[in-house]
């Protein structure tokens, strides 16, 4: 069976195939990316807690999108920005 391409179904502004990482500190990943690659956050794509905090928001660096979410207890990353696979309770 071949697979057709259904309307619609990439989010505006974002591309077929977007990283989505997930991170402790996501406002400090977009910080650095905005600093070293000139990156520009997507503010449409930003959502906070309503603590604050950020909790997604995507970027776009050299034409490309790059989603970043803050981890949770499930899917927690250890410190800085390396991630690792979620456990099952």
């Amino acid at each position: 069976m071949l697979a057709t391409k259904s309307a619609g179904h990439v989010p505006r502004g974002l591309n077929a195939v977007t990283p989505y990482l997930t991170v402790d500190d996501p406002e400090g990943l977009v910080a650095f990316a905005k600093t070293a690659f000139a990156a520009e956050e997507m503010k449409d794509q930003r959502a906070e807690s309503p603590n604050g905090k950020l909790m997604h928001t995507a970027i776009r660096l050299e034409g490309c999108s790059i989603e970043i979410g803050r981890g949770r207890y499930l899917c927690a990353s250890p410190q800085g920005w390396r991630s690792k696979p979620s456990r099952r309770a």
